[in-house]
């Protein structure tokens, strides 16, 4: 029995092509090309692993050489499963069906191989099928001497190529296929999917467990089935055998429980560092890795977010009912802009525990900033409320003992009103003024593209148009635009002219002066003097 067991990504695999999961439109397309009889000579399947590429070529495989699949007016897009040609595909054993792994096998000589057993016509079925995986690993020698036997293929020869990367396929080869692009499943299909093969084996996947592997499979079908094979397989270590639970689930793949995460966070939005560390210690201690933990939460912050912004995650979301519900009690109270500036923190803080001595020493270290800063009210709403007078108490009522903590209270509102009350900067009269005060600014880079690579066109304070060289970086605006704000405290308006005007201010420059030379060289006496000493030149020394 332990010899003929077979895994459920192979036990369970399609056998035609309205079983596969989640491919909807490649089903559409492939059926009515067959049933027409539109075949190209080429197939390019392209999508991440465990979607079906293999599946796919290999339902191809056994449509195009069935025996008894023929209409009046092309093929069916199902084969029979009974004749010889499907039965020996079944087998492996089909001599006309040929299956490559381009990873192992990248050389010109193996695609001679290819070309020379193309010549000859197919034993048993009506094509001689060439079904290529990883193609990409070809070399690029092997691809060119594909070239010529993919454009003008013999009418008796079929390719089908699978690839995880079609970036590295070159576009010779891509002109020559029909492409397929295979989606990941969407996880409704793949958590319904996980259950009715979980049923077909006499086990009940909990909906919660289910969730888990989809979200572990990242829209692999492949990757799902061997998650839900090693959960049946550890699922005989309880005392129900026939139930696959979410805690089961949760050790297998050193999950944290969902639940208990959402308490954690919880904690965490309210501000309440002593719960935070006490729920961090308690998962801690019962297994979870620190990075993983921290990855969870970053995930349903990011769903909260979803659910917060985009009304569809509601359904297409790889939560169950039961995340979903307590999602939305969580967040009921907090504006998006909250739990933005709190996933950017701790994805920051994401690093900070892969390269830490001890990671989750830096997971409770990040957790205690994020409570700090969960309870801090907006930026924007705190400079209005101390631009408005308002005293310290007044303004901040809930969130003062959060901002003692972080920097403490007075010198916050003392430096923020001593920077509200800071007099501005008086603003350049003139482009050249402007030059001046970014060279003051020491931004030495920046000086030299104002003087040689700007046209300035028209100018006032706070506002001008510029021509700008080709050769200028396109980072010239925005540098030029944070400067001048930082010094002069004004946000500046800049336009773009599309013409140049006088020149650069280093044109300028030169042109005045040419002026003054050929104004020296018309005065009387200096031509006096050239006259009196020929071949002689005037120079300018600066």
């Amino acid at each position: 029995m332990i010899a003929g067991y077979r895994v459920l990504a192979r036990k369970y695999r399609p056998t035609v092509l309205g079983d596969l999961v989640g491919q909807d439109l490649l089903v559409q397309t492939l059926g009515q090309a067959i049933h027409h009889n539109r075949l190209p000579h080429a197939f390019l399947l392209h999508g991440i692993r465990g979607v079906g590429k293999t599946t796919t070529a290999r339902i191809m495989a056994r449509v195009l050489n069935c025996l008894n699949n023929h209409t009046e007016t092309g093929k069916s897009i199902d084969a029979c499963g009974q004749c010889a040609s499907c039965k020996s595909l079944t087998d492996d054993r089909h001599l006309d069906v040929i299956e490559i792994d381009a990873a192992s096998r990248t050389g010109v000589d193996d695609v001679r191989e290819i070309i020379d057993s193309s010549r000859y016509k197919a034993v048993t079925g009506q094509y001689k099928i060439f079904i290529i995986d990883e193609v990409h690993m070809l070399s690029k020698s092997a691809f060119n001497a594909l070239l010529k036997t993919l454009e003008e293929p013999p009418p008796h020869v079929k390719f089908i190529f699978a690839t995880t990367e079609i970036r590295k396929i070159p576009d010779t080869i891509l002109s020559r296929c029909m492409r397929f692009d295979l989606k990941r499943i969407e996880p409704k299909l793949l958590v319904d999917y996980l259950k009715k093969i979980a049923g077909l084996e006499g086990f009940v996947l909990e909906e919660e467990a289910a969730f888990s592997l989809a979200r572990a499979a990242d829209g692999s079908m492949r990757d799902g089935l061997s998650l839900l094979d090693q959960a049946i397989a550890l699922s005989f270590t309880d005392n129900r055998s026939d139930r696959i639970s979410a805690q089961t689930v949760y050790n297998m793949l050193g999950l944290a429980d969902r639940q208990r995460l959402f308490k954690l966070l919880g904690a965490v939005l309210e501000g309440q560092p002593d719960v935070t560390l006490q729920h961090t210690a308690d998962l801690l201690h019962d297994g979870a890795d620190a990075q993983l933990l921290l990855q969870d939460i970053l995930d349903i912050l990011y769903g909260l977010i979803c659910l917060k912004t985009v009304p569809q995650f509601q359904k297409e979301s790889f939560w169950s009912q039961a995340d979903r519900e307590a999602g939305s009690q969580l967040t009921a109270p907090l504006a998006v802009s909250t739990l933005l500036s709190l996933w950017q923190a701790l994805l920051n803080a994401l690093q900070e525990v892969k390269i830490a001595p001890v990671p989750s020493q830096a997971l409770e270290l990040a957790l205690l900033r994020a409570c700090y800063l969960s309870d801090l009210p907006p930026l924007e709403n705190l400079i209005q409320s101390l631009k408005g007078g308002r005293s310290r108490d007044s303004t901040l009522p809930v969130t003062s003992q959060a901002l003692h903590h972080l920097v403490g209270q007075a010198p916050v509102v003392a430096q923020t009103q001593h920077a509200i009350n800071k007099p501005a900067v008086s603003l350049p009269t003139s482009f050249t003024d402007l030059a001046k005060l970014v060279s003051n600014a020491r931004e030495p880079m920046l000086y030299t593209q104002l003087l040689h690579d700007v046209d300035c066109i028209q100018y006032q304070p706070g506002e001008m148009t510029l021509y700008v060289k080709p050769t200028v970086p396109a980072t010239f605006l925005a540098t030029l635009k944070q400067v001048l704000q930082t010094v002069t405290q004004h946000t500046w308006i800049i336009h773009l002219a599309k013409q140049p005007g006088q020149g650069s201010l280093e044109d300028q420059k030169k042109a005045l002066q040419r002026q003054a030379y050929e104004e020296v060289l018309s005065h009387l006496n200096i031509q006096a003097i050239q006259n009196a000493f020929p071949g002689s030149t005037l120079e300018i020394i600066n």
